[in-house]
């Protein structure tokens, strides 16, 4: 799998992106500007969801927020069958407006709010990834204050302490 997107060309020295040339992108959007071909993201994203659900049956793709993250990406990921793993609550936010069902959301990131989490429970995300003692206590008083059962997952790190 090459870097650049399926859709990539060179034509007379410039870079050429799903038929549209980074020169004109840039007189367009100016500079810095962030492009994504959609083509390419789907066909990838499609082949990610296929490969691992012809071994394990039932699973769901978790795309990394942090990666980038904006709601168009979020409506692709959402029509495509795949989850968003966020780690602030920005980016639960633009999860949300982006119209993913909460339960393919998966919170990730250590030192997560108590408000980050309280807005995780009350959506009903998929899961919490704690990645502490305090986060599983803060999660547990949250969701008994809410009257709501959380699913969670342990990220354990061996020889890492976070204190």
């Amino acid at each position: 799998m090459s870097i650049w997107s399926a859709n990539v060309s060179f034509a007379n020295g410039s870079l050429v992106v799903a038929g549209c040339a980074a020169t004109e992108l840039a007189k367009e959007f100016g500079t810095p500007a962030f492009i994504l071909d959609e083509a390419d993201f789907r066909a990838r994203a499609t082949e990610y969801k296929n490969e691992l659900e012809k071994v394990f049956p039932n699973s769901t793709v978790y795309y990394a927020g942090k990666a980038f993250l904006c709601v168009e990406l979020v409506r692709w990921l959402s029509e495509l069958g795949l989850g968003v793993d966020v780690a602030t609550g920005g980016e639960l936010a633009v999860a949300l407006a982006g119209k993913i069902p909460a339960n393919r959301i998966q919170v990730h990131g250590n030192n997560k709010s108590i408000a980050e989490i309280k807005r995780a429970v009350e959506v009903g995300v998929g899961s919490i990834v704690v990645d502490s003692i305090i986060e599983i206590e803060r999660i547990a008083k949250i969701a008994k204050e809410l009257n709501k059962v959380q699913p969670v997952m342990i990220r354990l790190t061996p020889g890492i302490h976070a204190e």
